[in-house]
């Protein structure tokens, strides 16, 4: 009984150092390599074992200063899935955009798995270097105390990586702005020049901005992060926001068949460029006119029932064609 008691008091103890030890400590006990994969394997109901596969995985662990942000596991060796950390100062787990996959290193064992916060870990995979898993129970209660225990000492750690979002996306945004910038020139230009375009065309327009400083900033649209509200604009042929130009649907409203944009900052006025692009009119147009549904009757109803009634035509649209020449295409 002594033993067992004993034995109990060890696991439990070690259970509640894991807790203490958040990603960056376990990571840094172990090196990028090839590891065993053992995989749980159900022998009877809910009774499960591990067994080792055929193949080993190679895993690669991403190292900057005292923190490991980043870690690549080579699934089957052949697939690669990068796994990142949930807060790198405090890291509980790693996780990735593509699926629900877990990664959390304890005690030198890289656990692969599942996470819901009613029934804990669902183990796929525990790779190691050497050695072999303990019992299934067990390494499952280790994993489940460790994600409960350790995310109460990331209260901190979620503070943090707030407050340091937030001044990188401050810096971010001066860095970016068009404000108390010393303007060079300015450049309109299609993001991806379209063959055909003519009425109700939409195109993306970006805007590249060089600074005398020789520091190029972009729109979105080209790749970087000038807001489109730090400019304005005056435009022919259509209308241009959020770094869209949809050209009109009456080529009446199209002077000289062409889209025209006229582009400044709306802190230094003296800072524009101008664009223009002649239409071949060769893009489709589609118009739909829908008629009007009747209403329904009621029918098998005691005393006084509703006929339905019939529905409406849409629009008659009456169509003539005249064969022109506009900026040198029929």
């Amino acid at each position: 009984m002594k033993t067992i008691l004993l034995s109990l008091l060890i696991f439990m103890t070690t259970i509640l150092s894991f807790g203490q030890q958040n990603q960056n400590i376990e990571m840094s006990k172990i090196e990028s390599g090839s590891y065993l994969v053992f995989k749980p394997v159900e022998k009877s109901y809910n009774k499960f074992v591990f067994e080792q596969a055929k193949k080993n995985w190679p895993v690669e662990l991403f190292q900057e200063g005292n923190r490991f942000p980043k870690i690549l596991i080579k699934k089957v060796g052949i697939l690669d899935e990068f796994y990142e950390a949930d807060l790198p100062n405090y890291p509980a787990y790693y996780l990735t955009k593509v699926s629900n996959i877990n990664i959390t290193v304890i005690d030198k064992k890289v656990f692969y798995y599942t996470w819901t916060a009613s029934k804990g870990a669902t183990i796929n995979y525990i790779l190691m270097q050497s050695g072999k898993p303990g019992k299934f129970t067990d390494e499952k209660t280790v994993l489940d105390t460790y994600r409960r225990s350790i995310k109460k000492n990331q209260t901190g750690a979620r503070e943090d990586r707030i407050a340091e979002n937030a001044a990188i996306a401050k810096k971010e945004a001066e860095d970016n702005t068009l404000k108390g910038k010393s303007i060079k020139s300015m450049t309109v230009k299609f993001v991806d020049k379209p063959e055909n375009i003519g009425m109700l065309s939409v195109v993306s327009i970006g805007i590249e901005i060089e600074l005398t400083n020789g520091v190029i900033l972009k729109t979105k649209n080209l790749g970087g992060k000038t807001p489109y509200t730090d400019f304005e604009s005056s435009v022919k042929g259509g209308d241009y926001a959020g770094g869209d130009f949809k050209v009109a649907n009456d080529s009446r409203d199209i002077p000289n068949d062409k889209i025209e944009i006229k582009i400044w900052s709306k802190y230094d006025k003296t800072a524009k460029a101008e664009f223009s692009h002649a239409l071949n009119y060769k893009s489709n147009i589609n118009y739909q006119f829908q008629g009007r549904g009747g209403k329904n009757g009621r029918g098998m109803t005691a005393g006084r029932s509703e006929h339905g009634t019939d529905g409406s035509d849409g629009k008659s649209v009456n169509i003539t064609a005249d064969l022109q020449t506009i900026n040198g295409e029929k």
